[in-house]
């Protein structure tokens, strides 16, 4: 019994030093270099650390971001419970978009029940966005609830 107890935790300590070594050091060796840390001139850095370049490569990183997005960006998005609400504001704050809730022409009366009764007849209720001509928009992000059941219809 104590035998076992000794394997197990010599193999328990192996893994947690394994996991120490390969999860402590995020930097990449020296001799190899990405292009944010080049100089603008496209000559050798001369002697800036990668502390110093990182603010650089940080601002690269989020004019990215919003130019990978595209031009006009919509993001619309259904929230009963709000939850797909904060996440379709955290995606329209980092692009810049502009945000439209997706919402049923009719309200749900009896949630379960009227749910259920779409799900099984195969009938999606009409929607409306107060976005006037999604034409407009290069980008379009669509932020809804997957349920365990299968998408919604709304």
């Amino acid at each position: 019994m104590k035998r076992k107890r000794s394997i197990a935790a010599i193999l328990m300590a192996c893994f947690l030093v394994l996991a120490a070594v390969g999860c402590s050091s995020g930097q990449t060796p020296s001799d190899t270099s990405s292009p944010a840390a080049e100089t603008s001139t496209g000559q050798e850095s001369t002697g800036q650390t990668e502390a110093t370049q990182a603010p650089e490569a940080a601002s690269a990183a989020e004019n990215n971001t919003t130019d990978a997005a595209g031009g006009n960006v919509l993001v619309a998005y259904y929230s009963y419970t709000g939850t797909t609400e904060g996440v379709a504001q955290q995606i329209a704050d980092l692009t810049g978009g502009t945000l439209a809730e997706i919402q049923r022409v009719e309200d749900y009366g009896d949630l379960q029940e009227e749910a259920e009764a779409e799900i099984n007849d195969g009938v999606c209720p009409e929607i409306t966005v107060s976005v006037d001509n999604v034409e407009d928009y290069d980008t379009i992000f669509v932020g809804y609830p997957k349920m365990e059941q299968g998408y919604i219809c709304v």
